[in-house]
């Protein structure tokens, strides 16, 4: 390649994306309030190291890695919101930043698609500002898709070590890393020509066994699979339709929209004409783009095919998951254009190619413009809520908490800590014993990221009255039951109160 058409790649590159690395970051220093996923992040990580472990083993499905990386972090920096959230901020630009300057060295036609395919999709932005683990699960997915890459193209395996340390730490950020991390051990495991080689590769993939043994016999992983899960799965369409959703969710839900199909089948259609796409531009491909576009599609198809056997057994899939694949559809992306683009050399063809890459960008950046508006309002609004009660003294001695008895757990200590009393472990009462609590012993109720009890609490509080602060979510939002208080100012009664 001409040294001239490679320094015009980047500058091209960095000005196209430019605008969505704006949008990831844009209101990251709004201290909106941290929802009920985010609470449990921070309340983790503001346990001691025992009790977060203990934590991690008992109470949660996901591997240890981020939880240390963050109390690591806030224990620097502190618990604000806006600066907490930043240490994932910092994960998906660091994963963006690899991928660029992967493609920088690229032809065009393969590196802008690529990087405007990864850079618009709405997960990218979303996670970029969210307390979990999957802006750095994006991040080690594309260090370890292009160091794999790199490895099958240039036939060198001096960066063997690196790479087998990016796969050790995804599978201990989260078990849909594992499985990535496990497909890409083992599609390399079969190129291996020397026992030395296939040892290694044996060793680590033993190693990526470590962490889900020790939780499943001393945590309690176990106990949530098999079906005793809040995930559900019709079957493979399911899986199809979620992973679809996942990587191509505007054209899903354009489709929904236009049309009478349902999510699952709209994530099917989609998800055949993609499979319809790659294979047309494998045909006409050249040789050199024939390999990478042979091995990501290998890569994919068999980590889909292996989530879709775990959830005919134990359902696991949720879209925000599969943010472990937006690096290797990314790429996908990139070559299938690029086959295109060789393949079709008129001017009015290229013209229209060009015009497609640059539609699809500028919807999925509209869409994901769209999801990061409601994502800058607070969902569930713990903050405004704990800030309303304290100055209200609504809570008087203490309200009682829905759930979250054990300290490990108890995301409502981290808002609403002077309203729980001296005791937080008896403020906290399950479903059952709010229900059965004596009239003399009632007291206004806080209720957080489970509206589906309020029905209930109402039938059985006749007369009581429903409040909420201002949020931007009618599933799982904050809100507060008080009997006979008249309004409570700075909250409004309940939109959908049953």
């Amino acid at each position: 390649m001409k040294k001239p058409a490679v320094i015009a790649t980047a500058p091209v590159v960095f000005l196209c994306v430019t605008p969505l690395i704006l949008l990831a970051a844009w209101n990251i220093w709004i201290p909106y309030s941290y929802d009920y996923d985010e609470l449990w992040s921070i309340v983790f990580a503001n346990r001691d190291w025992g009790l977060l472990t203990q934590a991690i083993l008992h109470h949660d499905l996901h591997p240890p890695l981020y939880y240390f990386a963050l109390k690591l972090w806030t224990g620097i920096f502190g618990n604000s919101e806006p600066l907490a959230r930043a240490l994932s901020l910092l994960a998906a630009l660091a994963a963006l930043v690899t991928l660029l300057l992967w493609v920088r060295n690229q032809r065009k036609s393969f590196a802008i698609p690529s990087a405007l395919f990864f850079s618009s999709a709405s997960l990218f932005p979303f996670y970029a500002q969210e307390i979990r683990s999957y802006a750095l699960l994006l991040f080690l997915s594309t260090a370890a898709t292009l160091i794999h890459l790199y490895r099958i193209e240039s036939y060198n395996g001096n960066r063997r070590f690196i790479w087998y340390g990016v796969l050790f730490a995804l599978s201990l950020t989260h078990y849909f890393g594992l499985i990535y991390a496990a497909v890409l051990l083992l599609t390399d495991l079969v190129r291996a020509k020397t026992p030395r080689a296939i040892v290694e590769r044996i060793l680590l993939g033993a190693l990526f066994l470590v962490w889900p043994i020790i939780h499943v016999t001393i945590g309690t992983l176990w106990h949530r699979t098999g079906g005793d899960f809040w995930i559900t799965s019709n079957g493979p369409l399911t899986t199809i339709s979620v992973f679809a959703k996942a990587i191509f969710p505007w054209p899903i839900a354009a489709l929904e929209r236009i049309s009478s199909l349902s999510a699952e089948t709209s994530g099917l259609v989609v998800f055949l004409v993609t499979i319809v796409l790659v294979a047309w531009s494998y045909y006409k491909a050249e040789t050199s783009t024939k390999r990478p576009l042979r091995e990501l599609v290998r890569v994919l198809v068999s980590f889909v095919t292996i989530i879709t056997l775990i959830d005919i057994w134990s359902p696991i899939s949720v879209s925000r998951y599969y943010i472990v694949l937006l690096p290797p559809a990314s790429l996908l992306v990139g070559y299938v254009v690029e086959a295109l683009w060789t393949a079709y050399r008129s001017k009015t063809q290229r013209i229209l190619l060009s015009a497609g890459v640059l539609l699809y960008a500028a919807a999925s950046a509209h869409y994901s413009f769209i999801v990061m508006s409601a994502h800058w309002k607070p969902r569930e609004n713990w903050k405004d809520l704990g800030r309303i009660v304290e100055w209200n003294k609504v809570c008087n001695p203490h309200c009682w908490f829905l759930g979250g008895r054990d300290i490990l757990t108890r995301k409502y200590e981290y808002y609403f800590r002077a309203s729980m009393g001296a005791d937080p472990d008896q403020a906290s009462k399950s479903l059952q014993e709010i229900l059965e609590l004596p009239k003399s012993a009632r007291l206004p109720i806080i209720i957080g990221h489970g509206r589906k009890w309020v029905g209930k609490i109402w039938r059985a509080y006749e007369g009581w009255d429903c409040f909420e602060p201002e949020q931007n979510s009618k599933r799982g939002v904050i809100l507060i039951v008080s009997g006979g208080s008249g309004n409570v100012e700075g909250l409004h009664r309940c939109e959908d109160r049953p």
